[in-house]
């Protein structure tokens, strides 16, 4: 009866550190990617089962795919050719700077998900083909 009392105990303390890890969490606005890591870390060290590991890992999984950025050029207007320019936005290179001071665009486009780009750089992701 003891090693009952001791498993209840067990899983009793396994869900409070759950609970106060997704708490903290939480207030920190941790991402899917932290979220994940964390709970790799407590399958690993055997605070969670196999069955709530992969409960929770799948529950906490981005519908938006994991771009490394930083393996990506940085978008540059000059560094792309007449030909480039007219197959992708369907404009001169030397009319996109000038639809753009005719359409009043911004400087700068801060996107939805807190990314930031430059008027022009806006302009050929609404033109691209």
């Amino acid at each position: 009866m003891q090693w009952r009392e001791n498993i209840l105990k067990i899983r009793a303390r396994r869900r409070v550190l759950l609970k106060r890890l997704f708490q903290s969490l939480e207030s920190a606005m941790a991402t899917f990617r932290k979220v994940r890591e964390l709970l790799l870390l407590s399958f690993d060290d055997g605070d969670i089962s196999e069955d709530e590991f992969l409960l929770l890992y799948d529950a906490n999984n981005s519908k938006n795919p994991d771009f490394p950025y930083q393996n990506y050029e940085h978008f540059d207007l000059e560094e792309l050719d007449e030909s480039e320019c007219l197959a992708e936005f369907r404009f001169r290179k030397r009319d996109i700077p000038l639809l753009a001071e005719a359409m009043r665009l911004p400087d700068s486009y801060t996107c939805e998900q807190g990314t930031v780009c430059d008027g022009i750089e806006g302009l050929c992701l609404l033109l691209e083909d």
